[in-house]
């Protein structure tokens, strides 16, 4: 949808979607596997933002955090 013709305008056209839907500054991401949705939303919001990553996967969560930290979205 949204005229994308491939997975990285998919994912945009995605993400600008869910922006476009946020009532406030805080995101839930239920399923969010190692966070890539919410590293790309949260730095668009304003600030500060609270974003909450829920995973079963400690491997996924592991690698969340990691990015999490090399991001500076760590808090």
């Amino acid at each position: 949808g949204g005229g994308a013709r491939t997975l990285n305008e998919a994912l945009n056209v995605t993400h600008q979607r869910i922006l476009a839907e946020l009532p406030g500054r805080r995101v839930a991401d239920l399923g969010c596997g190692v966070g890539a949705s919410l590293f790309h939303i949260l730095p668009q919001l304003d600030q500060p933002a609270f974003g909450l990553g829920l995973t079963i996967s400690p491997v996924q969560a592991r690698l969340a955090q990691t990015a999490a930290e090399r991001l500076g979205l760590a808090n």
